[in-house]
């Protein structure tokens, strides 16, 4: 139903907070929200305002989901110290 439930067997990934719209906050390996980069179909979500959450997905809309933990990352470019969550989403001729 959220974000935490689709990651939540991967090793080293969890997220704090609830489903709450401003309660997703993932963690990887000790790394927070602001170390970890996170891509919607290769696009950087930037997003912040005070206390909202970084991203707003619904988990029937995601085709994949693709996590690199720490050195790895630097592949996706600048800001993914921790790592990177790379979520994709299905297309026209998925539905």
């Amino acid at each position: 139903s959220n974000a935490k439930d689709v990651l939540k067997n991967v090793p080293g990934v969890e997220f704090q907070g609830s489903a709450r719209r401003n309660g997703q906050v993932p963690v990887i390996r000790g790394f927070d929200a602001d170390s970890i980069l996170i891509l919607f179909d290769g696009t950087r979500q930037n997003f912040q305002s005070a206390h909202d959450g970084q991203f707003f997905i619904d988990p029937d809309l995601l085709k994949s989901v693709e996590v690199v933990r720490s050195p790895s990352s630097s592949l996706y470019g600048s800001g993914g110290l921790g790592g990177v969550i790379s979520f994709n989403t299905v297309d026209a001729a998925d539905l």
